[in-house]
């Protein structure tokens, strides 16, 4: 089921990537970000008010509801062209502009003409390619591994871990906290750090965002590691039981503003738009064996060397 919604979100991402005007796709598409971490907040606090039968109903009447409205939609006209439907293509075009069939038709002849279509169809990500066929370019290949590689990067930060094990985190480093006020604070700060990003991702460019979410993750990490060391030892730090709270916070704000959205941003742009299914598809399995990974390992680690040391 987790699949299924990671690529969900992957598909919804190429829909409007497909079907926004130009001077807004960008923007619609980071929107994606914050309209997660939205949900993941919103989630939490159903999940504190409400019952466990009535949190589970409405996380089924939502995506219900979605699925119904989503009936209602066009297909993306870049589609419909690529399958020779001109006719369903403009129709699609004309929804999408408000009615305005115009503007639906000026789009449509730009598509028409050769160079324009190829420039068009570019920015939208049509492709047949298959995985293999990836492979056959060196330029291709590169761009899947850096691509692979950022996300495996953002998955072995450690920010499922966080938010997963956040209960047992916040127990061992003696927070007043409790687990689910805990959650949905780290929710917030993750909102709050996703709108900056927002904000500053063109401005300061996606490497020193990388960076600086490196350096400010390890900054953070370290500190509640020697914190948790220092506790185990049997030293009283109960006038310092905000540290593990600010550390925490802090590295939630760190990954939020780098590398939460900043993989998908260059994965974006560094893949050609023939070669980009075929990435997007490759990713995905990259990133369940990673959080896998993180994830299964976290209980044994912290068994074997202690919370501190994992």
């Amino acid at each position: 089921m987790s699949g299924l919604r990671s690529n969900g979100i992957f598909m919804s991402a190429m829909y409007l990537s497909e079907i926004a005007d130009g001077s807004i796709r960008g923007t619609l598409i980071t929107l994606c970000s914050v309209q997660i971490n939205v949900g993941i907040l919103l989630s939490y606090i159903a999940g504190k008010s409400l019952s466990y039968k009535a949190f589970n109903a409405i996380m089924i009447a939502i995506p219900t509801i979605f699925t119904l409205l989503m009936s209602w939609l066009p297909e993306s006209p870049p589609y419909l062209m690529s399958k020779g439907k001109k006719k369903e293509a403009k129709k699609s075009l004309v929804w999408l502009k408000g009615g305005y069939e115009s503007a639906a038709q000026h789009e449509l002849e730009a598509m028409n003409q050769p160079k324009a279509a190829e420039a068009f169809i570019s920015t939208v990500s049509i492709t047949h390619e298959s995985i293999t066929e990836t492979f056959k370019s060196r330029g291709a290949r590169r761009a899947l591994a850096i691509s692979v590689i950022a996300f495996a990067l953002q998955m072995f930060s450690g920010i499922n871990v966080v938010f997963t094990f956040a209960g047992i985190i916040f127990k061992e480093a003696g927070s007043p906290l409790s687990p689910e006020d805990s959650s949905i604070i780290m929710a917030i700060i993750m909102l709050v750090s996703s709108i900056i990003n927002l904000v500053v991702v063109d401005k300061l460019g996606r490497k020193p965002l990388m960076y600086l979410s490196f350096v400010l993750n390890a900054i953070c990490m370290f500190t509640l590691s020697i914190f948790l060391y220092i506790k185990m030892r049997g030293v009283d730090v109960t006038d310092f039981g905000w540290i593990p709270i600010a550390a925490i916070g802090m590295y939630v704000f760190s990954f939020g503003i780098g590398l939460s959205s900043v993989p998908g941003v260059i994965m974006n742009e560094v893949c050609s738009p023939t070669i980009k299914p075929a990435v997007l598809a490759t990713n995905s399995v990259s990133m369940v064996i990673c959080i896998t990974i993180v994830l299964q390992s976290f209980p044994y680690l912290d068994e074997y060397l202690g919370l501190y040391s994992t």
